[in-house]
């Protein structure tokens, strides 16, 4: 009864943020991204290597070349960066630079097998995951987009999903509710990478 309680409170929670979580098995020298479809209030995610082979979930983000530069050389673990819309943009553009990602929520200087973090500032958030090593590596992440703001801008350019075309009635209202869903989601959604 309450597993039951539970889950219906998580879905009711999944309807007022944008939750994603999946496997990828991420090539040497490629990026995978993901990002919120409007403007949201924050941005959560773990990001997790695995040893083990890990079938990659089926239409889970998006792929492109390149990988970043770690100030250091590795030889396994990814690069993590959380990043704007615009930002990533100007970064799939060929223009990276350190202003094409929020440092704070960011694991970039080194490679890790691990990086979870939140930002909690209103804008089109992405997550780029990055592997600059030469062997492909298998990659478990949980991303949380937080409830959209209230955008009352029309500007296109501003949404990359739906083909960069803003949708009528993308606002969602929150239920104020952004940890307790995440500790839901993680209770019971959780996918065990070991």
């Amino acid at each position: 009864m309450w597993k039951l309680v539970g889950f219906l409170f998580v879905l009711t929670a999944i309807t007022s943020a944008q939750i994603q979580t999946g496997n990828i098995l991420l090539p040497n020298n490629t990026s995978w991204y993901l990002c919120a479809s409007d403007d949201v209030n924050g941005i959560r995610f773990l990001v997790t290597t695995s040893d083990k082979n890990l079938t990659s979930t089926p239409n889970f983000g998006h792929f492109a070349n390149g990988s970043g530069i770690p100030d250091e050389p590795c030889l396994t673990g990814v690069l993590v960066y959380a990043s704007t819309w615009s930002m990533l943009n100007m970064t799939l553009q060929g223009n990276e630079s350190s202003a094409t990602y929020t440092h704070e929520a960011s694991c970039h200087d080194q490679c890790v097998q691990s990086c979870g973090r939140e930002e909690s500032v209103p804008a089109t958030w992405c997550l780029r995951v990055s592997n600059p090593t030469i062997h492909p590596t298998s990659v478990n992440i949980s991303l949380a987009f937080d409830v959209p703001t209230m955008n009352t801008t029309n500007d296109p350019s501003m949404n990359p999903a739906n083909g960069g075309v803003k949708q009528d009635g993308d606002i969602i209202l929150s239920l104020g509710i952004g940890w307790i869903m995440w500790i839901c989601f993680e209770l019971f959604f959780r996918i065990d990478i070991e």
